[in-house]
């Protein structure tokens, strides 16, 4: 299989991009013999990988962004290290959602990743420190129904989480108000704190001009989506007709293959139907 694709910024951040829906891990220096990971992942390979670049770290510590199986997956094989996510992560990572999506997932890929799925710091707008590092979180929920950005604002990062991507229109599993919310609170994080480095959980690292782009087009997308998902309903569209009007709303961007090859904007178009209060949907 393909081995991981690695970057560098400009500090000496890792950026490791997996093979499947360019998911992206984020390796940080933390000090001395200290180092964090953000969202390692995907394949049982893949993990090795990242997990072999923090052995010369004694202290370890592990972001996650959100509760999707790519995100979580990592945290068994870093049973020594401290797991760091946001308020609302770490309440699906207890509540057990987080493990019941992973062991899906792995039936769905044929893969396992068995262990332990914890969380040992929680992180708000109140900021912790990860070795020299200090993190704060940008609550993100929209997405799906969990997630946090995280501002490491001394290395000029942002850690998105699946927002932001030029490799994919958003994909809405939680709230289409929320996912609305989420990139107006990253936009204004970036410009508060200035951060020129943006890593997505998919596709190529942005810059602040970049990122405000992207964030543009899609609230203009998840609006419009909702537009036409109202109208529906108001106009009294059959399931089908409804359907076809929300789904032809344009994307702000084509998809990656391997995203496109699920079909999100169609599954946007139910969600939206859904929460516009159709009657049906197809």
């Amino acid at each position: 299989m393909p081995p991981l694709s690695v970057s560098r910024l400009k500090g000496g951040e890792l950026v490791l991009q997996s093979r499947l829906w360019a998911t992206n891990s984020v390796v940080v220096p933390a000090g001395e013999d200290a180092c964090l990971v953000c969202d390692p992942s995907i394949f049982p390979d893949e993990i090795a990988e990242i997990r072999a670049l923090t052995d010369g770290s004694a202290r370890v510590y592990v972001l996650v962004t959100h509760s999707d199986f790519d995100h979580v997956c990592g945290l068994p094989a870093f049973a020594g290290a401290t797991v760091v996510t946001g308020v609302s992560t770490a309440a699906a990572i207890a509540g057990g959602a987080a493990r019941r999506k992973l062991d899906e997932s792995g039936r769905e890929w044929g893969a396992a990743w068995d262990g332990e799925l914890r969380v040992d710091v929680t992180v708000s707008a109140e900021a912790v420190w990860c070795g020299d590092l200090e993190i704060a979180a940008v609550e993100c929920q929209g997405h799906c129904d969990d997630g946090a950005g995280f501002v490491i604002a001394g290395r000029g990062l942002l850690l998105a989480g699946d927002y932001l991507s030029t490799v994919s229109p958003p994909i809405v599993l939680g709230s289409f108000d929320g996912a609305v919310s989420a990139i107006e609170r990253l936009l204004r994080t970036i410009d508060a704190h200035r951060i020129p480095t943006i890593v997505p959980g998919h596709g190529p690292v942005l810059d602040r001009d970049q990122a405000h782009q992207v964030g543009r087009e899609d609230i203009r997308y998840l609006r419009a989506v909702q537009a036409a998902a109202a109208a529906a309903v108001r106009a009294g569209e059959s399931a089908n007709v409804a359907f076809l009007r929300v789904r032809g709303v344009p994307a702000p961007r084509a998809a990656r293959s391997d995203f496109e090859a699920f079909d999100w904007l169609s599954a946007n178009a139910r969600r939206a139907l859904a929460d516009a209060g159709h009657r049906s949907t197809p």
